[in-house]
């Protein structure tokens, strides 16, 4: 079974002042989050679908559901008090744990990833312990110990952007965040982070542009433009 579970508990501080979390605001009549899952949805190597989310949205996180036909959705979990919290509650919510299970984890907030990098992630897995997509750097790579002068240069040739989906054997992820006290669990930034520093191998693909992360008004405006693009 492959698994993916998006994560959608976020409150989105950074989108100034806005009525609603990003993942739940509209762009051309569609919520966010009903973008996000359409793409899962329609990935033929996704089986089912866990969103972690305050449980205020359930009813209506089930009702774009039956609007947008997410079929795959089976589980909407409690989000925990960090990502990595909740990226935990929601690899409990998959049912199965098998050797060859995988899951999928993936930002709400990352609705335009495509359905074929969605599917790449998947098939580069085997080698692995987790995969992730990533952009290279394109431009110069300053260091500032204060913040306001130059103090060093990084060799941007090995620095790398992370995106999601990031990919894992399930039950080997599953037994790591277990095994993992929450205080550690609180500072983890990323799901392939927790996963490295426990030795296991990660793996890299080329991400896509257009697969950035809702973080400001001002991407939310980048996420029309593409969608009319691709009208």
């Amino acid at each position: 079974m492959n698994y993916a579970v998006i994560l959608s508990g976020g409150v989105g501080r950074r989108m100034e002042n806005a009525a609603l979390p990003k993942q739940y605001m509209e762009v051309k009549g569609k919520s966010v989050l009903a973008y996000t899952l359409e793409k899962f949805q329609n990935c033929p190597q996704v089986d089912e679908i866990v969103v972690v989310a305050n449980h205020d949205w359930d009813s209506q996180i089930w009702s774009w559901a039956k609007q947008y036909g997410i079929t795959k959705l089976t589980t909407i979990a409690d989000p925990g008090p960090s990502r990595q919290e909740s990226l935990l509650s929601g690899l409990k919510a998959c049912k199965e744990a098998g050797e060859e299970d995988v899951v999928l984890v993936h930002d709400a907030a990352r609705p335009l990833v495509s359905v074929e990098l969605i599917s790449r992630c998947v098939e580069a897995l085997p080698g692995y312990d987790c995969v992730l997509p990533v952009l290279e750097m394109k431009d110069m790579i300053y260091v500032s110990t204060d913040g306001k002068t130059v103090t060093d240069f990084a060799d941007r040739s090995v620095l790398f952007c992370g995106q999601s989906p990031e990919v894992f054997n399930l039950r080997k992820y599953l037994q790591l965040n277990l095994q993992t006290p929450q205080q550690e669990l609180e500072t983890i930034r990323g799901g392939c982070e927790l996963a490295f520093k426990y030795g296991m191998k990660v793996g890299m693909i080329s991400g896509e542009d257009k697969n950035f992360k809702l973080t400001t008004p001002s991407d939310m405006y980048r996420m029309k433009l593409n969608l009319d693009c691709a009208e």
